[in-house]
């Protein structure tokens, strides 16, 4: 995976803001972010629009530590998690409006009869209804679980991010080198590759990542 597919992958293109729709520029470095996470590499092109102003209150970050994660031993905590059923996506047609994602409400005034067509309340409009059903015979991680780094707590989503970056930059440790107390933002050395990964709320069911001594 090349850095611009890197950032690339956390990208919405469909997104209300213009800073998460594709890479830009941020100082000397390209940079990509879905609001949860900030992605930061080399510049590989200096044309992209400067979103620095967006980002600066959390990026860049600044060093106040430089504790040391293994990647293998994250990958092995992570296997840890309980499995559940896996649930797969299935798109049904909508019995509310019949596929046509139109509905004609009728009502009475008087000797009048009026009808009033919108689109169906059900399915927004669309027609079809996007449901999750089990997966036969497949499993995957509890997504109640979250994974505890230092002392704050991160979705399994983005601390696989941070695995699938350090094998793509080929090197066995990830660094944690921003580590504030309250809630906010962590930031992370991986190769050439920066991030800054923001921790959620509050989590009942975790797993903690241990540190090399």
């Amino acid at each position: 995976m090349t850095h611009k597919e890197l950032l690339l992958s956390v990208c919405d293109s469909e997104d209300f803001y213009e800073f998460t729709k594709a890479p830009f520029k941020a100082g000397s470095r390209n940079v990509a972010t879905d609001r949860k996470i900030i992605i930061s590499v080399p510049a590989y092109d200096d044309s992209l629009p400067d979103f620095s102003e967006r980002i600066k209150m959390f990026y860049p970050f600044e060093r106040n530590c430089n504790i040391i994660y293994s990647v293998a031993e994250i990958k092995k905590s992570l296997a840890e998690i309980p499995q559940v059923e896996a649930m797969e996506k299935k798109i049904t047609e909508c019995d509310a409006c019949s596929g046509t994602g139109r509905v004609t409400y009728e009502f009475e005034h008087g000797r009048n009869t009026y009808d009033l067509e919108s689109d169906c309340p059900v399915c927004e409009g669309e027609g079809e209804i996007e449901t999750e059903v089990p997966f036969p015979g497949k499993t995957m991680p509890d997504p109640e679980y979250y994974v505890k780094i230092n002392k704050h707590k991160f979705a399994q989503f983005y601390v696989q991010k941070l695995v699938e970056i350090a094998e793509n930059e080929g090197t066995e440790n990830i660094n944690l080198v921003f580590a504030p107390l309250r809630q906010h933002g962590h930031g992370f050395i991986i190769g050439s590759v920066e991030v800054l990964l923001m921790p959620v709320n509050s989590a009942e069911k975790f797993i903690t990542l241990t540190p090399k001594a």
